[in-house]
């Protein structure tokens, strides 16, 4: 079984992509869902289309946490609750990063297994 330096090690129960981005998005600077489910579906590749009720349960969950704080602005339009990261948020930003990256090493140790696939005749050979 790997132990905690595996750099192959599983991430920490109850991380998860949407979170990580959020509080990317947050360190930016304040915002409000429907502004950051905008700015997703236009920059990220692959035609994501963010569900508003996840977004917004998610920032709810991170400022249960202490990782964000949501104030109400006011001004052209209805108000709305924008969420800026705080300083745990900041922590736990770098922390959800390594996660993100111990993932996205094994999902290129998996798409790299399934190229050889024909080569080896299966993930288990070889």
């Amino acid at each position: 079984m790997a132990g905690d330096s595996d750099p192959r090690a599983a991430p920490a129960p109850g991380r998860h992509f949407v979170a990580f981005v959020l509080l990317a998005l947050a360190s930016a600077g304040p915002s409000h869902p429907p502004a950051i489910a905008h700015w997703l579906a236009r920059s990220l590749p692959g035609g994501m289309r963010p569900d508003l009720p996840t977004l917004y349960r998610t920032l709810q969950a991170l400022e249960r946490e202490g990782a964000v704080r949501s104030t109400w602005a006011t001004g052209r339009g209805p108000a709305r609750h924008v969420y800026a990261l705080t300083p745990a948020g900041w922590e736990e930003l770098r922390a959800r990063a390594d996660d993100v990256r111990r993932s996205r090493d094994n999902l290129d140790f998996f798409l790299a297994q399934l190229e050889r696939l024909g080569e080896n005749g299966g993930l288990m050979h070889g």
